[in-house]
């Protein structure tokens, strides 16, 4: 059968590959730009959970990159509410005509985060199924060290530049 080792990797090369095509066929979309990086999101702070509740990722890892993602998504719709013209109301911010005049750019750093995130739930995997495996747990450890730095980092390049989220002209 299919197992979730599998599963965590067919979702890690399908996130890459769906935008690849989309940009190499000029298949993007406002809804998808801002569909994807929620839906990477939410798979991976699900796998990170799940893998910490089983013993497989250090816990400190997990709530690391939980609350990034937290911090995020309550930092773009703080700022839509804010830059979005009066009256202004929360519901209206959260709707998708009004996310229509925001586009979300992922930096370099969010990409390389988002790379070894993949990696290191792929690796805390590969634990569930071999347990004693030394090398495992040293890649492990390694990996959670340079997630937690890029996760940290690029929550603060977001919060500093605001370069995640920009306000863009309506279409002419």
């Amino acid at each position: 059968g299919i197992n979730a080792e599998y599963m965590g990797g067919y979702a890690a090369v399908s996130d890459g590959l769906d935008g690849y095509i989309a940009r190499k066929y000029n298949q993007t979309s406002s809804l998808g730009g801002k569909l994807d990086p929620l839906a990477d999101k939410v798979v991976v702070n699900c796998l990170a959970a799940v893998l910490m509740l089983k013993g497989c990722l250090p816990a400190y890892v997990f709530f690391v990159m939980a609350l990034r993602d937290v911090a995020l998504i309550g930092g773009g719709v703080a700022y839509m509410y804010f830059t979005s013209p009066p009256p202004r109301a929360l519901r209206s911010v959260l709707s998708l005509r009004a996310s229509a005049g925001y586009e979300i750019k992922p930096s370099f750093l969010s990409k390389a985060n988002t790379f070894f995130q993949f990696s290191l739930l792929l690796t805390a995997l590969g634990t569930a199924y071999y347990p004693a495996s030394p090398e495992l747990q040293t890649v492990v450890g390694v990996l959670s060290v340079i997630v937690s730095i890029l996760t940290v980092g690029s929550g603060i390049h977001y919060a500093t530049s605001l370069s995640g989220i920009q306000k863009v002209p309506p279409p002419s």
